[in-house]
């Protein structure tokens, strides 16, 4: 398992320049993105984790879907994976997921992955709030599916 914390990470925004694989490497901007490309090319799931601060993904994971236009733009397959998605605010309502939750599932429906399912944490305050809910249990459960 390989885990790549984005806000670590140099993923600058997709150009559509369309110059994807022209040099062998998935992006001609030669920023951290093209090892979590190789990365995800070559594994058989891929989770989709961050937090909802303003109704969506973070500005870090856009860049990620974003820069999946690799996938597309040279007809480059990526091969079927296993896709999931784990995601907490700290509003209370269910549907402050709703912009993540569809541009996960319209991803992985577009790039024919099989969407395992979600984890969804609403209502935490504080950085190990998470800990006093069913939330590791459940990321757990939705772990064995892979």
């Amino acid at each position: 398992m390989t885990v790549y914390d984005l806000g670590h990470m140099n993923i600058k925004p997709c150009r559509a320049c369309d110059l994807c694989y022209s040099t062998g490497m998935p992006c001609v901007l030669g920023d951290d993105w093209n090892r979590v490309a190789v990365a995800i090319a070559g594994s058989d799931g891929v989770v989709f984790a961050g937090p909802v601060y303003w109704y969506s993904m973070t500005a870090q994971l856009k860049a990620v879907f974003d820069r999946m236009y690799c996938f597309h733009t040279v007809d480059y397959k990526v091969g079927k994976k296993k896709a999931a998605l784990i995601s907490c605010c700290e509003d209370t309502a269910e549907d402050t997921f709703d912009g993540f939750v569809f541009s996960y599932k319209k991803t992985a429906e577009y790039l024919g992955w099989e969407d395992i399912g979600h984890v969804l944490v609403p209502g935490l305050s504080g950085m190990d709030a998470v800990v006093r809910t069913d939330g590791p249990a459940r990321a757990a459960e939705l772990a064995d599916r892979f």
